[in-house]
């Protein structure tokens, strides 16, 4: 990032040296915005993302480090936990129209860090278990059969995009991704709408790896009591809770420099905690 944005207006209007060679086009006249002599291919309409036949319209690549931790079942116990990290990156478009090179950036799909643990414990009560191994009867079928399950997830967040007519005006921005009112510093930036250049030459690109929304990080978790009613025939009860700690996720703040909620969160990206009842017969 540049501590100066530089801005160029680029709507002068020059000689056309495609005149009367682009029938049927807004193309075809005696003069032209000199923007579009700027872009890649001015002869076609339509700005920076022309596919020409036989050439590749951009590239991605994608490293990715994975480590994953398992426990078998064992006494009751087994769990799963994954871990992984990577990068995305892609250059598909230009940053300003006549750029020569398309813009490297992280991919929208970029999230460095994942990590899921998902683990299952059958409680050791009941007749011959650790507690309450002398029980028969009814007090077994009631301290029997206990199973708690989890799993936690936590992910990076995704990187915003910023909108295409910021006016950047240097210096940190003092990120903060769960701030609702000030996420970010909005002085850093042109707001007043009568000051926005129609055409600008950009220097902040649309995605920073340091620019994310805010992060996942959930709990589920569930109780199951397996009823033995007779030899053949099972009576599963389960109860789920759902973002068990009922933690909000939000989604990124408003970057429009022109809305009034620029800078600001609005939303949430996840569902509040929710529990689930489920009874069913196995035989």
């Amino acid at each position: 990032m540049r501590d100066q944005a530089t801005i160029t207006r680029l709507t002068t209007v020059v000689t056309n040296p495609f005149r009367t060679l682009l029938p049927g086009t807004n193309l075809n006249g005696g003069t032209i915005n000199q923007e579009n002599l700027l872009r890649a291919y001015p002869q076609f309409n339509g700005g920076n993302g022309v596919r020409v036949e036989g050439q590749a319209n951009g590239y991605s690549k994608f490293h990715q480090f994975q480590v994953r931790f398992e426990r078998r079942f064992s006494n009751g116990l087994q769990f799963l936990t994954n871990y992984s990290f990577s990068k995305f990156t892609e250059a598909t478009d230009r940053l300003n129209a006549g750029d020569s090179q398309l813009q490297y950036r992280i991919a929208d799909e970029d999230r460095p860090h994942r990590f899921v643990f998902s683990g299952s414990y059958d409680l050791p009560f009941g007749k011959g278990k650790s507690f309450f191994s002398g029980v028969n009867g009814a007090l077994d079928r009631v301290v029997n059969g206990w199973q708690l399950n989890t799993i936690y997830t936590t992910q990076a967040g995704a990187p915003v995009n910023w909108s295409t007519n910021l006016t950047y005006l240097g210096r940190n921005l003092n990120w903060q991704g769960r701030n609702l009112n000030n996420t970010f510093d909005v002085t850093r930036f042109e707001t007043v709408a009568a000051n926005q250049p129609e055409r600008n030459i950009r220097s902040f690109q649309r995605r920073h790896t340091a620019y994310r929304a805010d992060r996942i990080n959930n709990i589920d978790i569930s109780v199951i009591k397996n009823i033995q009613l007779v030899e053949r025939f099972k009576l599963p009860f389960r109860v789920e809770a759902l973002n068990a700690f009922n933690r909000t996720n939000f989604n990124g703040a408003e970057l429009n420099p022109t809305n009034r909620n620029f800078g600001r969160i609005t939303s949430a990206a996840n569902l509040p905690r929710v529990y689930q009842l489920a009874l069913r017969l196995r035989f």
